[in-house]
Formats: C-alpha cells, sequence, structure tokens
C-alpha cells in the first residue's frame, strides 16, 4: 500500500526543496540545510540518493525505505517491552497508521525522523532490560541521528529521560551507563545549537493560552495520530476539519468508555497501573507538546506534522493498552483499530492532493520558446519546480504576494535562492504603485512572451497575482490559460505580437 501510486502526485513545496538543496555540492547544501531551520542529515542521504535517479519515485523511495523499517522497529520495541504478542500488535497498528502511511510516501524528513525515534526508543528499552555497551552505544548512535534529522528530535531526548527516570528509577542498576549517555548525547545537542543558532528565526512570540495547550496535546494530537486529520500541504494540515473532529470525537470517547469497562479486570489493573504506563504517558506528552508548544509560540498556529514526534509512543501506548485487556477483548479492539486505520488509509490514497508542479511545469516545457520569461508568485516553490522538472528553464523571477495590490520583492537582481536569500539579502520589500509597475516592466524587458503563475483564490495562502494583471493589461493579452488550483498559469503575448 505504501508502494501502490507513490508517484501519483508531483513533489509539492517541502519535497522540492529536498531535491533542490540535495543537488547542491556539500558546502552549499549544508548552509542551505542551516537557513531552511532544519539540519542536515536527510539533505545529505539526498544529496548521494539522486546520484542514481531523481525521478518522483526515486525521490520518495528514502521515505519509504524509512515508514516500512518502522514497522520492524515497533515490532521490536513491543517485543523488547512486553512480548512477542506485543510486537506483532506494534508493528500491525504501524503498518495501517494512516499518519505513517502519510508520510511514507513524502519526500521530506518525517519519515526518517519517526524510524530513527522509533529505532531509539527500541535500544534505549534493551538497553536499560540487557545492559552491554554494544546496545547503549546502539542507542547514542541512533539518538544522535534523530536530532541531526530535525531540530525537534530534542524532546525525544527529554521525554525519554522523563520515562526512565520515572519508569524505572534513579536506583535500577543501568543508571551509571544512562547518566553517560545522556552526558553525550549533551554534549551533541551543545555542539548541534551551536552550530545552528539562529537558523530557526522566529516570526513571533505568541505566547498560547493554557486552554490552547491542553486542547492540542489532549485531544487534536490523539485524534490526529489515529489519522482523522490527515497532513496537507499549503497549509491544509492546519487543524481545523469539523467533520474529522466529530468523527473522531466519537471513536475517542468510545474507547474512552472501553477503557473505564475495562478497567474493572483486576488482570488489566494489574498490567496497566504502574509507573512504567506512567511514564510511557509522561513520553506522550512531551512528545506532543514540546514540537506543538515550541510551533504556537513560533507562529500561533499547530500544524499536524508536528505531531510526528509522538506517533511511535502513541502507538507504543495503545499496544500496551491492547495486550493489557482481557486476551478476547484485546483482540477485538487491537483488530478493529487495525481495520479501522486500513480503511481510513485507502480513503487516503485517493484523497489526498499535492500542487500539481508536474503539470504546471509539463506545460510550460511543452508550449515555451526562445526568450519567454516566468513570472511566478510565489517565487520559491516555482523556481524549484522549474529546476526539477525542465531541462531548458526559461529566466525565472518574481515574489511572494501577501495582500493584493502589493508584492514582496527582493531587491532588482536578485533572485530566490534558498532560505539563504533573507539571510544575505534581508527580508524581502514590498511594493506597490509605480515601484511596482517599473519592478515588472524592468524584470520582463524585451520579452515577447511572459508565463505568470499565481493562486487561482481557493486558498487563502496563495493568493491571485491581480495586481500584476493589472498592470500587463494595457500592452499584453492573455493567449492562453491553465488552471492547477491552487494557482493559475497564464500565458501573456505583447499585443503588436
Amino acid at each position: 500500500m505504501r508502494f501502490a501510486e507513490i508517484s501519483r502526485e508531483s513533489l509539492w513545496f517541502d519535497e522540492l526543496f529536498t531535491v533542490w538543496a540535495g543537488s547542491l555540492p556539500l558546502k552549499q547544501m549544508m548552509v542551505q540545510s542551516t537557513a531552511s531551520g532544519h539540519p542536515f542529515l536527510y539533505n545529505l542521504i539526498t544529496h548521494f540518493w539522486i546520484y542514481f535517479g531523481t525521478s518522483d519515485t526515486w525521490i520518495r523511495m528514502v521515505s519509504f525505505i524509512s515508514g516500512v523499517t518502522t514497522i520492524w522497529f515497533m515490532y521490536l520495541l513491543g517485543r523488547e517491552y512486553l512480548s512477542r504478542r506485543a510486537g506483532l500488535w506494534a508493528a500491525a497498528l504501524a503498518a495501517s497508521s494512516p499518519f505513517l502511511f502519510y508520510y511514507s510516501r513524502e519526500a521530506t524528513d518525517k519519515a526518517l525522523s519517526i524510524a530513527l525515534s522509533s529505532l531509539s526508543l527500541f535500544l534505549l528499552v534493551r538497553s536499560l532490560n540487557r545492559g552491554g555497551k554494544v546496545n547503549w552505544s546502539a542507542y547514542f548512535l541512533a539518538t544522535a541521528a534523530v536530532l541531526f534529522a530535525h531540530f525537534y528530535g530534542f524532546f525525544l531526548v527529554v521525554s525519554a529521560a522523563l520515562f526512565y527516570l520515572v519508569g524505572y528509577g534513579r536506583k535500577y542498576e543501568r543508571f551509571r551507563a544512562w547518566l553517560l549517555s545522556q552526558f553525550a548525547l549533551l554534549v551533541i545537542i551543545a555542539i548541534w545549537g551551536l552550530s545552528n543558532i539562529g537558523s530557526s528565526k522566529w516570526a513571533g512570540f505568541d505566547v498560547p493560552g493554557f486552554f490552547t495547550v491542553l486542547r492540542v496535546v489532549f485531544y487534536d494530537g490523539p485524534i490526529a495520530m489515529m489519522g482523522f486529520v490527515l497532513p496537507q500541504n499549503n497549509g491544509g494540515d492546519i487543524l481545523m476539519r469539523g467533520t474529522s473532529y466529530i468523527f473522531g470525537s466519537v471513536v475517542a470517547i468510545s474507547f474512552l468508555i472501553l477503557l473505564g469497562l475495562t478497567y474493572y479486570s483486576r488482570e488489566f489493573r494489574s498490567k496497566i497501573l504502574n509507573r512504567k504506563t506512567l511514564a510511557l504517558v509522561l513520553l506522550i506528552i512531551i512528545a506532543i507538546a514540546g514540537p506543538l508548544i515550541s510551533q504556537l509560540l513560533r507562529d500561533n498556529y499547530p500544524r499536524v506534522r508536528y505531531y510526528a514526534w509522538a506517533v511511535v509512543p502513541f502507538l507504543w501506548l495503545s499496544t500496551v493498552m491492547i495486550t493489557s485487556m482481557p486476551r478476547r477483548i484485546g483482540a477485538f479492539v487491537g483488530a478493529v483499530a487495525v481495520i479501522g486505520s486500513l480503511g481510513i488509509t485507502t480513503w487516503s490514497m485517493h484523497t489526498y492532493t499535492y500542487d500539481d508542479w508536474r503539470g504546471i511545469m509539463s506545460t510550460i516545457g511543452s508550449q515555451q520558446q526562445d526568450g519567454d520569461r516566468l513570472l511566478c508568485f510565489p517565487v520559491s516553490e516555482c523556481t524549484m519546480a522549474a529546476y526539477h522538472y525542465l531541462q531548458k528553464r526559461p529566466a525565472i523571477s518574481g515574489g511572494f504576494i501577501e495582500t493584493q495590490g502589493s508584492i514582496d520583492f527582493f531587491p532588482p537582481g536578485v533572485g530566490w535562492d534558498g532560505y539563504e536569500t533573507s539571510t544575505k539579502y534581508g527580508n524581502p520589500k514590498p511594493l506597490s504603485g509605480d515601484q511596482l509597475k517599473q519592478r515588472i516592466v524592468g524584470t520582463i524587458g524585451g520579452a515577447p512572451r511572459v508565463w505568470v503563475l499565481g493562486g487561482t483564490g481557493s486558498i487563502k495562502l496563495i493568493k491571485r497575482a491581480d495586481a500584476v494583471y493589472k498592470l500587463l493589461k494595457p500592452n499584453w493579452h492573455v493567449e492562453r490559460q491553465f488552471s492547477y488550483p491552487p494557482f493559475l498559469l497564464s500565458l501573456y503575448v505583447r499585443n503588436n505580437d
């Protein structure tokens, strides 16, 4: 299922950046990774991966492999923590999880981060159970890899430390080895932090309300991780889907009622009411709350993808719940969970859509002529899509539309060149009126034809380029127009042509 139609949709912004940054020389790739607010590991893998191919399917295979290995790591984690039966349930839940399925097909660092997180937690439990330098060294390396896969891996280190202290206690015989591993990880975090100061710029610092935090941690989080709210690109993953929440709430309430009834089983109480389960719950809370509160502080709205670091412990806790119930009840609950997840996953295969950059660039590539110019709003996605999908690229320029009548541009002669562009030249400045006219006219120059890409107006984040259309109208006419929601591609030709 993960491989079926893996390239049905073209790459979208985050995936295009992966290909674009990965294709740069190593030194530039490291700079662009830092400027984007992400560590370098995934882009480094992509840098060598694309030596063997650049098709959309091949680009996504890193995440596909990560997604499949996550299932195996979940089995190992469940088996090491409880039993082989628990391992099988953990693997089944991971295999059918709509959340994990989604990221197994997207060329971003999420699937890799999730896989490394599951490996790290497995090796932590294994090291606590068995000890040994090899196990502890493997745990350290896996956790260090998580840190270099995504900055929010920091919260895995914090939550795993609390899991150990609460669940196992300071007097546990592995304490010295665990303490040494934490010291080594702190050194890595210090190096990691100092080398990336200022890489993730804060758009604001809005302290979220207490009830907002409660909602995203205890309500939005579980519903999203069960797959009732799936991530999408272009802001579609913002947690605002009413129907999904109603359905998810019914399922969550039903599960809590069943859990309450099961509580009357002495066997269940003896297995579930212990320090390790409490520690696992705290692990989940920190894994959810850390990234989400950080994101709330940054731009004041959460996205579904920031729950990625809590999916593994969430499925782990679900496994503990299922295997702690009386066997037949647990088997029924687990089967319903797996079948329901597979249903959502199957549905999502045919409903999710990405921006059709492959279609947009195919249209331009098949009809472009020498001397054509391409004006894009936003210019960032367009630049990377042209790099990936076009063999012969027209001159590209453009900016970012924040409000109608005003368009943000970098200084004259400066095109979008990755996230580092803002570092070098500052944020793009809004132009309107005569300044906007001069910039557009100067950019077009003597080109006989101009392709203009803007929004269709179907979503708020991608706005229509009406200000550009208005400026072109006196001397240009639209020869052809192509709709690729949420984008509108227009081919303008000079009136005298």
